[in-house]
């Protein structure tokens, strides 16, 4: 991991300012195509893009990842979690900025809400247009989440996402938009607004246990059902040396009568076998008939309230690498 750059000499001028750390990480937020390559801006330049930044807070920069999000792999998502809370844990700062790929932002950015123990305010955010957009909207979302870091209603609310004027809960939020500015939601689970300058946060939210590995575990598999599913993809995880699956069920719980089967074959092989709902709303539920929650249950699956499967897969690298990879002590924290 980088070291943070030096920070500033005290303005006389500004020095009473809060002190912001900005944890860059790449992404379109930072891209400036050209025709021979695509660069990175680095902190201290998006910084330079945001109009009037020196009357908000007083900055350190720490550069952390420099490369797109869908080509981030597990040791960079735990570098970036590590980093921003080691920043936001730094004596006198206020608030931390992270500056991240939009593809698996809601992944990362639920993982540091994992790692995150303290008071100081998280907020990740990107873009939709890239640095060198006429029209790019980096700035402006840089410039709302450096409000919400150094607000003090967002103190103790933990990791979230501010991006088009909104806030986020980091357990909630979702991209949903590839094209929009407003490119994530939480299905109304909006903590608040930064409008005309000013934060307004009127929502709360119960944060996950905190959990804070010295390293990132590695084997979890996420399966998505779609219709007609059988247990292919499970073995084959099975087969590949998977220490954990998470299977995305229909509905309250429902599967394919292969699909439990295979759920029970891994679990008697000691996979850790957990089970979400492909359903954003309504959780998972006892309900009659074949293939339901009851028979997933049976199968030795663990079913996850209220998580989608990317962020169920997160929890189980993170308590794989909390409890040195013992699926017991795992199965006992869900």
């Amino acid at each position: 991991m980088t070291s943070p750059s030096a920070p500033p000499s005290p303005d006389p001028l500004t020095s009473n300012l809060p002190r912001v750390t900005l944890v860059a990480c790449g992404g379109t937020i930072a891209t400036v195509p050209t025709n021979e390559a695509v660069l990175q801006r680095n902190g201290e330049q998006l910084l330079e893009s945001v109009a009037e930044i020196d009357t908000l807070a007083w900055f350190q920069t720490r550069d952390v990842i420099s490369k797109p999000s869908h080509l981030m792999l597990l040791e960079d998502v735990a570098t970036v979690a590590r980093a921003a809370c080691e920043a936001a844990d730094e004596p006198g700062i206020a608030g931390v900025v992270v500056t991240h790929g939009t593809d698996i932002l809601e992944e990362v950015a639920f993982l540091t809400d994992l790692w995150h123990e303290g008071e100081v305010p998280i907020v990740f955010t990107g873009a939709q247009r890239n640095a060198a957009s006429p029209d790019g909207d980096g700035p402006g979302n840089i410039r709302d989440s450096i409000r919400v870091a150094i607000s003090p209603q967002a103190r103790r609310v933990g990791v979230v996402v501010c991006f088009a004027g909104q806030v986020f809960p980091a357990a909630r939020v979702r991209k949903s938009d590839t094209i929009s500015l407003h490119a994530f939601d939480a299905l109304g689970d909006v903590l608040g607004r930064v409008s005309a300058g000013e934060v307004r946060l009127y929502g709360r939210h119960d944060r996950p246990a905190a959990i804070r590995p010295r390293s990132l575990g590695d084997g979890v598999y996420l399966v998505r059902l779609c219709a007609a599913a059988d247990g292919t993809l499970i073995d084959a995880a099975v087969n590949a040396g998977a220490k954990a699956v998470v299977i995305e069920s229909f509905g309250a719980g429902t599967a394919p009568a292969a699909v439990v089967d295979a759920a029970a074959a891994a679990t008697a092989r000691d996979v850790l076998v957990a089970f979400v709902s492909r359903c954003e709303r309504g959780g998972l539920w006892s309900q009659p008939g074949r293939g339901n929650y009851d028979d997933l249950i049976a199968a030795g699956a663990v079913p996850l309230q209220e998580i989608d499967g990317g962020k169920a897969r997160m929890r189980l690298l993170a308590l794989l690498g909390a409890y040195d990879g013992d699926l017991d002590r795992v199965r006992r924290s869900l």
